[in-house]
């Protein structure tokens, strides 16, 4: 993900909801405000 960031001159957190690397992705179902999931997808 520090990659990702790093690559996309991210300057805003919320740039970080579109990282979607290695089967990983944001989870805005189960993420709240505080708390972002990612989480690898199955398969």
């Amino acid at each position: 993900m520090t990659r990702y960031a790093i690559a996309n001159r991210l300057v805003d957190p919320e740039g970080l909801k579109a990282f979607d690397s290695d089967g990983y992705a944001y989870v805005p179902e189960v993420s709240d405000a505080t708390t972002w999931v990612f989480r690898r997808r199955e398969g």
